[in-house]
């Protein structure tokens, strides 16, 4: 009788970029259907032991293979996008090329040094200057919406209604390499009704645009 509806406390982690209306919208769909189910988020752009720190699904942005013992269901792929406020380029310029990046600032997250970009003819590298640095990408897009400099951002920030009309995406030709969007979960012969309810929903779900794609 205990499995007989999902129940319980669900213990997620995801990228800070899910805060904002979207989240909202995603779990105004959700609650109704698993009301029983009490979902306790944790917004952080760090990589999360999931196991060590108790939690049930992770929603990863990754590109890296994951420790043995964990499960990763494909939800996206995510397209992030070098990006800049509009009164930033109006005053430093719009940089027409990857060689004209290292002129400009840069809005980092954590100690990165490079840009992993994809070029019309395969991957390239370019040189950042960082003169700001966060540790989390909700830091990194206010700082670059206030004009404090440049950083490769999630395209759904220039969807969203905070930002889309001071964002601005420049060298479209040159993505800052794709990488998938998977939610995360450890291997087990039975899975507790509450992880694969919300997992299942999340796969299914393409009204909310982290979702979509």
């Amino acid at each position: 009788s205990l499995n007989s509806a999902p129940r319980g406390t669900l213990r997620i982690t995801a990228p800070s970029w899910f805060a904002g209306q979207h989240l909202g919208e995603f779990l105004a769909d959700y609650r109704p259907r698993f009301p029983e189910i009490v979902l306790d988020w944790s917004l952080d752009d760090r990589v999360v032991d999931i196991v060590a720190e108790g939690y049930d699904v992770a929603l990863r942005c990754t590109g890296a293979e994951l420790p043995a013992g964990l499960i990763a269901r494909r939800v996206r792929s995510v397209r992030f996008l070098i990006g800049a406020s509009r009164t930033y380029l109006e005053q430093h310029g719009t940089p027409r090329s990857p060689a004209e990046l290292a002129s400009h600032a840069f809005v980092g997250i954590g100690d990165f040094a490079t840009l992993p970009l994809t070029a019309p003819d395969g991957a390239i590298d370019v040189r950042a200057r960082a003169v700001v640095r966060f540790r989390s990408l909700a830091g990194v897009v206010d700082a670059v919406a206030a004009g404090v400099g440049i950083a490769p951002l999630p395209e759904i920030y220039f969807e969203d209604p905070a930002f889309r009309s001071v964002l601005k995406p420049v060298l479209l030709d040159y993505p800052f390499r794709n990488q998938t969007l998977y939610a995360v979960y450890v291997s087990r012969k039975y899975i507790p009704l509450k992880i694969r309810s919300f997992i299942d929903h999340v796969l299914g779900y393409r009204k909310y645009a982290a979702f979509r794609g």
